[in-house]
């Protein structure tokens, strides 16, 4: 029975086994597969625009602005270019920028590199062709702004010959008084001249250039590379080389030299360049690398500023060159290339192959020039190919003289310049052939000598250039044919004397000609004569100096302007030789007015409210009136009731609303205490606002309820405060802690910005030359253009939209050359 229980026992386990295995079987076999795959989402959100530069709706930006885009994610930098982010006018001219994605900060930069339309409405258009990494499409942006109604390109630079003690704007037009009695064009070193006014040309920006240009040259599209002893050109850093657009931008193009270039010349996609260098490129790095190339005397750069192989390399300096047909063809003082002797003339292939032809000049050459199959070579040397040749040879590019010897004596050939089948050439030579040519001649490819022979006084040319019927020529000269032209001339290919003129004041060195117009370089720093402004004048917001001449008898301290009338205080007694003692008003078109209150001395300051000039000064009586160093006429020239009755001095006025805010060398005003500030009612009330400055104020600007003040002053309430506050019209001071270790001399002030200007180098310990920027909380900004001169501090400072114009007696402004007057932007940039 034991037996039969247990084998009934296994029996069942079996079968309970069998189908344990059974159903695990079924229902693996059944069971759904799992997939060990982690699966990603795919952005499929469309990128945003999170922020742009200008604002919507901005007004009065400049003609060049940076534009910036700031997105939410990160864009495919492929697809931001000219044709998926535009910038347009109503009319469908497009803005010119060069595009920079930075990745790190999602930012498309577009730099505009050729002047905006002034008074413009632009819209910037981000379309969707805009992407994301993911490829999502943008959704369409657009976005307004418009540009300053007020020209800024440099058009030109006054240079006054004295101080320039006020500034006021009317329209686009600048009204400057002072004690200067000359006004000049301040053009330095290089700019393209307009081939009819002979002024700089209307459609291109002058850019400031440090230094010479001693070569310039066409770049094929209507702008210029120049060459000379300049380390910079406007705010950019260009060590001896730079290449300007038509319109006188300053290009990318930055190889670099570390001394003079003397020689360009530009072959298909090369430039040469030849001068006293032996390294381009960075070369102030202190390291070999690839920034840096030792290239002796000679070197090739491509359109994107890298120096190629090219290295034949001279022993000294090469101060010209000419290319034709793959060689290159150079002239200066060496006595080898690539290590073969060269005596002053030789050739390389643009292959940098040193080639056989050897003329070996024993003299020095000048100036060269490719006609066909023959170069013309010009300068001292009286042998060349080992036959007697003065000054002047032709050679063939096979290595032969020709027989074209136009026997040049009494002085050196310093240009070439070939037009058709004539070879112009200036220097400073007396006769060609036996026959009278003063520095100018003109000879056939024949040998034939023509009959144009301009008189260039016997002083040395140095630069010619032919455009049609014209020859420019540049030099040392001061007159043609005993016609004044100073360093500049165009002469007709008939021998006639063209009226263009100038007028530079030093040596022309390098000419070149383009639709443009004509590029002048050389060492001069003015254009044009002085132009006799006695006191005051009239400047276009563009530089140039404009006819308004009312002609001031002495010094002119303050300007006010008012509708269509513009009127002067200051020390005078006669303007335009008519009795104007301290005060009266002009017109635009420079019409004295009737307008005449007679002060008995001096006027400090002038403003206006409405219909009323409030004068501020040293005077004490106006119209034959008792008014002390305090009045208030109307434009009608009625004497007013208003009479503060100052005890000293009353230096500046800041009108707000129904109070005149007066700051100067008083202790009392209404015979009421009142130390160097104060308040005063329209209607002749002593306000209580009594801020008791330690020292003489010059300067008094109001911006809503806020006054900036600054002078002389150490304290203000008896606490110290060093030259500059800024005060509540409720009469508390809000900062007192500036610093300024100098007098300031004048404040502009703009919303919750105040432009400060005067003799100081620093405030608040940190370096301000001058100028300086502070806001309404009293922070010091970081506008600070470095002012600097013999006469260095700021008088008067003006501020129009974006646009911050200051006078004085400086001439310097951030290293580059600004005498008197200059246009500076809002973000620190300089105008003219």
């Amino acid at each position: 029975v034991t037996a039969l229980i247990m084998r009934c026992v296994r029996e069942g386990l079996k079968s309970l086994l069998s189908r344990i295995i059974a159903l695990s079987m079924f229902l693996a076999c059944n069971a759904k597969p799992k997939l060990d795959v982690e699966m990603t989402a795919k952005d499929l959100i469309p990128p945003q625009v999170a922020s742009i530069t200008p604002a919507n709706g901005a007004t009065e930006v400049l003609d060049k602005p940076t534009i910036r885009i700031v997105f939410n994610e990160d864009i495919d930098a492929g697809t931001l270019n000219s044709s998926t982010v535009t910038l347009k006018t109503p009319d469908g001219t497009a803005g010119v920028g060069s595009y920079d994605y930075d990745v790190a900060n999602k930012t498309l930069t577009i730099k505009i590199v050729q002047s905006l339309y002034l008074n413009t409405q632009y819209t910037l258009t981000v379309n969707e062709n805009v992407r994301d990494r993911a490829g999502n499409a943008i959704g369409k942006v657009t976005s307004n702004f418009t540009t300053d109604v007020c020209p800024k390109v440099r058009a030109g630079k006054p240079v006054f010959n004295g101080n320039v003690y006020a500034v006021a704007k009317m329209g686009c037009t600048l009204y400057v008084g002072g004690s200067f009695q000359s006004v000049t064009n301040g053009i330095r070193f290089g700019t393209v001249l307009d081939v009819t006014t002979a002024e700089t040309a209307a459609a291109f920006s002058y850019e400031e250039i440090n230094g010479a240009v001693d070569v310039v040259i066409s770049d094929g599209n209507d702008g210029f590379y120049i060459g000379g002893k300049f380390t910079r050109v406007g705010k950019f850093a260009r060590n001896r080389l730079a290449h300007l657009s038509a319109h006188g931008e300053v290009l990318p193009w930055n190889p670099g030299a570390n001394s003079d270039v003397k020689a360009l010349a530009l072959y298909e996609n090369t430039v040469f360049v030849g001068g006293s260098f032996t390294c381009v490129g960075n070369c102030d790095n202190g390291t070999e690398g690839i920034d840096k190339w030792t290239r002796n005397y000679l070197a090739a750069i491509d359109f994107n500023g890298v120096p190629s192989a090219w290295n034949p390399g001279a022993d000294s300096a090469v101060t010209s060159m000419a290319v034709a047909s793959g060689v290159v063809y150079l002239a200066g003082v060496f006595s080898e290339i690539a290590g073969n002797p060269r005596n002053g003339i030789a050739a390389v292939g643009t292959d940098g192959n040193i080639s056989g032809w050897n003329p070996d000049a024993n003299g020095q050459v000048n100036a060269l020039a490719v006609l066909g199959s023959t170069v013309y070579a010009a300068g001292s040397f009286t042998t060349i190919v080992g036959t007697s040749r003065n000054r002047l040879a032709a050679i063939g590019t096979d290595g032969t003289l020709a027989g074209w010897n136009p026997n040049v004596t009494g002085g050196s050939v310093n240009a070439l310049a070939i037009s058709g089948t004539t070879v112009y050439i200036g220097g400073g030579f007396s006769s060609v052939g036996g026959n009278t040519r003063e520095g100018l001649a003109a000879i056939e490819t024949n040998g034939t000598l023509l009959p144009w022979a301009p008189n260039a006084g016997g002083d040395s040319v140095f630069a010619l250039a032919v455009a049609g019927s014209r020859v420019y020529v540049g030099g040392d000269f001061t007159a043609i044919d005993g016609n004044a032209r100073s360093k500049l001339a165009a002469i007709g290919t008939d021998g006639s004397i063209a009226t263009w003129n100038p007028k530079a004041n030093i040596k022309i060195s390098t000419l070149a000609v383009s639709a443009s117009g004509v590029y002048a370089g050389g060492d001069f720093t003015q254009l044009g004569t002085p132009v006799t402004r006695n006191r005051l004048a009239a400047v276009g917001t563009d530089g140039r100096l404009l006819a308004w001449n009312p002609d001031s008898n002495s010094d002119v301290n303050s300007i006010a302007v008012n509708g269509d009338t513009i009127f002067v205080g200051g020390a005078f007694t006669t303007i335009g030789g008519t009795a104007r003692n301290r005060l009266a008003a002009i017109s635009p078109d420079g019409t004295l007015s009737t307008w005449n209150p007679n002060a008995d001395a001096s006027v400090s300051a002038v403003k206006i409210s409405g219909s009323i000039v409030y004068a501020g000064g040293g005077f004490t009586t106006i119209s034959a009136t008792g008014r002390n160093r305090l009045a208030a006429i109307g434009t009608d020239g009625t004497l007013l009731a208003w009479n503060p009755n100052a005890n000293g001095s009353v230096v500046d006025l800041s009108i707000s609303g129904s109070t005149v805010y007066v700051g100067g060398g008083f202790t009392s005003i209404s015979a009421t205490t009142r130390n160097r500030l104060a308040a005063i009612a329209t209607d002749g009330t002593l306000l209580a606002w009594n801020p008791n400055a330690g020292g003489v104020v010059n300067a008094v600007a109001v911006s809503g309820s806020t006054v900036f003040v600054g002078g002389a002053f150490t304290t203000l309430n008896a606490s110290s405060c060093q030259r500059l506050a800024v005060v509540g019209t409720d009469g508390s001071v809000i900062g007192c802690s500036f610093s300024a270790d100098a007098v300031v001399n004048k404040i502009a002030a703009t919303g919750d910005t105040a432009y400060v200007a005067g003799d100081f180098t620093s405030i608040t310990a940190i370096e301000r030359r001058s100028l300086a920027s502070i806001s309404a909380t009293a922070t010091l900004g970081v506008w600070s253009p470095k002012v600097a001169g013999a006469s260095p501090g700021v008088k008067a400072i003006a501020v129009a939209g974006s646009t911050v114009y200051v006078a004085g007696g400086f001439n310097s402004i951030d290293g580059n050359f600004h005498q008197g007057l200059a246009s500076i932007n809002t973000d620190g940039s300089v105008n003219w």
